[in-house]
């Protein structure tokens, strides 16, 4: 008896998603890690292993206002690069914002740490780094770790009704 071949466990985007991406109106590419011959520790292997600027990947960050923490919104920025908080609460009217918790994270949007979304309707603004607005296309999360969107920026400030400011620096 010839023993069974390992199940492949297929990752796909957070259903909300792909519901905010129109079942595929909206023009865009799934990117999955498991997908790309070899291990994924880092954006940056994603980067190689796909051939493209690091600047390309983002990250998507949930903050809070501070001190009370009862605002919340979404942040877009180039991978390598870190949020300026003072810009973002400057942005946004708020006195100071800082990350949110894990908890308040997975209570807000419902999504891992490592799979944070912009797309979706989360009910939260979203702003969008001006880096990422001169990008051909750009990687964001799909809420589910290991498997990211590559979207136009345009596309993705229109789906998301995201803003853009300059929130970021090296």
């Amino acid at each position: 008896m010839t023993p069974a071949s390992p199940a492949v466990h297929r990752l796909d985007p957070d259903r909300r998603v792909t519901d905010a991406l129109d079942g595929g109106a909206v023009p865009h590419r799934v990117v999955r890690h498991t997908e790309l011959g070899d291990p994924v520790r880092s954006a940056l292997d994603v980067a190689r292993l796909l051939d493209i600027d690091p600047d390309r990947i983002a990250k998507t960050l949930v903050v809070t206002s501070q001190p009370r923490r009862d605002r919340f919104a979404l942040v877009v920025l180039p991978v390598l690069l870190r949020v300026d908080f003072r810009r973002v609460s400057e942005h946004l009217g708020w006195n100071r914002a800082t990350l949110a918790s894990a908890a308040e994270l997975a209570g807000r949007i419902g999504q891992p740490v490592d799979g944070v979304s912009p797309l979706g309707d989360h009910g939260l603004p979203v702003v969008i780094d001006t880096a990422m607005r001169s990008r051909p296309s750009v990687l964001v999360g799909a809420g589910t770790p290991g498997v990211e969107i590559e979207i136009a920026p345009r596309a993705l400030m229109a789906t998301t009704g995201a803003c853009s400011a300059s929130i970021a620096h090296r």
